[in-house]
C-alpha cells in the first residue's frame, strides 16, 4: 500500500477490490482514532478527560461515533444537523446512542474540554465550509483542549481551519496534508493502519 496517495479514493477503491467491508475499516478507524486520543491525553498527563467529538453527519462523523464507544467520558456534538446523513452514520449514531453515547444538543463550552476531537469531512471536502462552520472552528480553535483532526482537518486550504495537533490520516497520508500552507493546520501527522498493508 502507497504511504502517500492524492485522495482517499484510491484507499478506498483497493479496499473494495480487496473484499475488505467498509464497516470493518470504519470500526478499525474509530477504534484506533481513539487510541490515539488516549496515547495523547496520558503524554500530556490527563487521566480520564472530558472529550468533545464534532461530527459532520457523513462517514468521517461515522468513525467519530465509533471512536466514542471506545472512549470514556465522550461526549457528541453534530456541527450541522441540515447535512444529509450517510447511511453508515445512521448506523453507527443508533448503535453509539444504544451503548448510551452522550450526544450534546446545544453547542458545547470548547474551553470545559481535555481533548476535541474534529470529524465532519474528512478528505471529502471540496469547498469551503458554512459561516456558521467558520465561527464554530474559530471558537474551538482558541480552545486550549488537545486537538485531533481525523483523516485531515477541516477547512484545510480555506480560513479559517482547524488547527490540530495530531492530524489521524485514515489508510493512508493524503498529499494536501504535506502541503506548505497546511503545516500550520495539521500538526503531528499520524497514519492509521486500518488492516490494508
Amino acid at each position: 500500500m502507497k504511504a502517500v496517495v492524492k485522495s482517499a479514493k484510491e484507499f478506498d477503491e483497493r479496499a473494495r477490490n480487496l473484499g475488505i467491508d467498509e464497516l470493518i475499516l470504519m470500526e478499525n478507524a474509530g477504534a484506533k482514532l481513539a487510541k490515539i486520543a488516549k496515547k495523547a491525553l496520558r503524554k500530556k498527563g490527563v487521566k480520564n478527560g472530558r472529550i468533545l467529538i464534532l461530527l459532520g453527519q457523513g462517514n468521517n462523523g461515522a468513525d467519530g461515533l465509533v471512536a466514542a464507544r471506545h472512549l470514556q467520558n465522550a461526549h457528541c456534538f453534530v456541527v450541522d444537523k441540515s447535512l444529509k446523513k450517510s447511511a453508515l452514520f445512521e448506523k453507527q449514531e443508533q448503535i453509539a446512542r444504544n451503548l448510551g453515547v452522550k450526544f450534546l444538543d446545544k453547542k458545547p463550552h470548547f474551553q470545559s474540554f481535555d481533548c476535541i476531537i474534529e470529524c465532519v469531512f474528512g478528505s471529502g471536502q471540496t469547498r469551503a465550509v458554512s459561516e456558521n462552520l467558520q465561527e464554530l472552528i474559530n471558537e474551538v480553535n482558541k480552545s486550549h483542549a488537545l486537538k485531533i483532526a481525523c483523516d485531515m482537518p477541516v477547512n484545510l486550504g480555506f480560513t479559517p481551519c482547524f488547527n490540530a495537533d495530531i492530524s489521524a490520516t485514515m489508510g493512508a497520508v493524503k498529499e494536501i496534508l504535506l502541503e506548505d500552507y497546511a503545516k500550520e493546520s495539521v500538526g503531528k501527522i499520524k497514519r492509521v493502519n486500518l488492516g490494508l498493508h
